[in-house]
């Protein structure tokens, strides 16, 4: 669904059974996202929506993102590709991962993931984070070739490999993987 709004322009909403409360987020177009659960009322949405334009504003950080050349994203991945396999080799036999594959994407959300059968996957947008970063992101996606899931035994291993991982993870909150 789109709402359209002066200040905002088109707002696609997404209403999905498991989404538990609305939540306002950038698209890589830069623009307005909205998550609601699937049974709420678009009045209500609108409602929130006007109740907290201000801090959606500020939050957010609406602005529209300067777009990169697909020539630039080209660079940005044969940089990946060269820089990145040395250093995602060396943490995984230093701390004892075995992974499978490993791949590069330019995902909109996400920095890294992996697969159920060990292909970690990274996002090129990574080589533009300071280097303490990519490692946590390394790391992080490395230990899930261990735990698939983000359990108590995930984060203890995360920290015993990554010390410091809980700050790490705040600051990479502060960056969006979008080119």
């Amino acid at each position: 669904m789109i709402i359209k709004d002066l200040e905002f322009g088109e707002i696609t909403v997404r209403k999905t059974k498991r989404s538990r409360a609305v939540r306002f987020s950038v698209s890589p177009s830069g623009s307005l996202r909205v998550s609601a659960p699937k049974l709420m009322p678009n009045f209500l949405i609108k409602q929130m929506l006007s109740a907290q334009r201000a801090q959606i504003k500020k939050h957010l950080g609406i602005s529209k993102p300067a777009k990169i050349a697909s020539t630039d994203i080209e660079k940005l991945r044969k940089q990946a590709k060269k820089e990145l396999p040395p250093r995602v080799k060396a943490l995984a036999l230093q701390y004892g991962f075995k992974y499978d594959k490993l791949r590069f994407s330019t995902a909109t959300t996400r920095w890294g993931s992996c697969s159920s059968k060990g292909t970690v996957s990274l996002n090129i947008a990574i080589i533009n984070l300071p280097v303490e970063l990519q490692n946590y992101v390394i790391l992080h996606e490395l230990v899930h070739t261990e735990h698939m899931n983000h359990s108590k035994a995930f984060w203890a291993k995360l920290e015993s490999v990554c010390p410091g991982s809980m700050r790490l993870k705040k600051q990479i909150a502060k960056h969006r993987p979008t080119l």
